[in-house]
């Protein structure tokens, strides 16, 4: 929620930051936001210091793009940021401070809860998801054949990634690579439903 009253400059450059992140994926420098505004690069470091001041955005100062807005809700509508966690904290429990993710141009449905996984096994590389790609999953409870799932089995703490398939007698969670093997079961506890690939290129 917004405390403190923005100037029109001030809320135009939050407009600017936002927009420049739904399209660049990164946040603009202090010189590009200068120079889009046509004002000095001091006239740009004042409205972002005045901006972090009345709490809006964080400005990390030794990163060349360091600005985090706050208030994605209030100034970006169009952007979507969801949950970011490493695959292996992720999948055991411990999940660790959750970064960001810009899934802005991924089109995800709306009322839904999504999280983004950072690729680290190569238990995927069979339908070529690879280490370093970002896995955006939907949270559901329930799945059809062939989804790639984040599924639990009974008596397990540990949850997996693995494709379902359901039989007239039971659950397989179809391993899809070649040095880990098919987990066959009864039941197991639906966590959530692989929507995107992000590949990460280097």
């Amino acid at each position: 929620m917004i405390k403190k009253k923005l100037t029109r400059r001030q809320e135009d450059i939050l407009r600017f930051i936002s927009s420049f992140y739904a399209e660049n994926n990164i946040t603009p420098t202090l010189h590009e936001i200068a120079s889009f505004f046509s004002i000095s690069d001091a006239g740009a470091w004042y409205h972002v210091d005045t901006l972090e001041k009345k709490g809006l955005i964080d400005n990390r100062r030794n990163m060349a793009r360091g600005i985090r807005l706050r208030e994605w809700n209030e100034y970006s509508p169009a952007i979507t940021i969801i949950p970011f966690f490493d695959e292996e904290r992720w999948l055991s429990g411990e999940r660790g401070q959750k970064n960001e993710f810009n899934a802005t141009g991924l089109r995800l449905e709306k009322g839904a809860s999504y999280f983004a996984l950072r690729m680290e096994s190569g238990c995927l590389v069979n339908i070529h998801i690879i280490p370093g790609d970002i896995l955006i999953f939907r949270k559901s409870s329930s799945a059809e054949d062939n989804d790639i799932v984040i599924a639990r089995t009974e008596g397990s703490s540990v949850c997996q990634i693995r494709s379902f398939h359901r039989t007239k007698n039971k659950i397989i969670l179809q391993a899809e690579c070649d040095s880990i093997g098919n987990i066959s079961c009864q039941s197991c506890e639906i966590q959530a439903i692989l929507q995107a690939v992000v590949r990460r290129y280097e």
